[in-house]
């Protein structure tokens, strides 16, 4: 995970210059999607978020259960691009 360069308590994950998650304090969504390494990826139509604390294995997508101030703060440090906004 690329951490910001501000103090903003987020990470980036890209790999080969594609952005696939981000982490913001207890919550990470995903954007694109690999199970398991070398499976294949999953370019996901919305992103996936999990709650780290209740679930770290992140099994369970509660993208339409965060509430609207998570989402919209994951959604924030991605620009239109698909890269981090720092």
């Amino acid at each position: 995970m690329k951490q910001c360069a501000k103090a903003c308590n987020w990470a980036c994950s890209p790999i080969r210059d594609e952005l696939r998650a981000v982490k913001w304090r207890d919550w990470k969504m995903h954007l694109i999607w690999e199970a398991e390494p070398n499976d294949g990826v999953k370019y996901l139509e919305t992103p996936w978020i999990f709650n780290l604390i209740t679930d770290p294995k992140e099994e369970t997508n509660i993208a339409t259960e965060a509430d609207g101030l998570t989402a919209n703060q994951l959604a924030q440090l991605v620009d239109t691009t698909g890269r981090c906004s720092c």
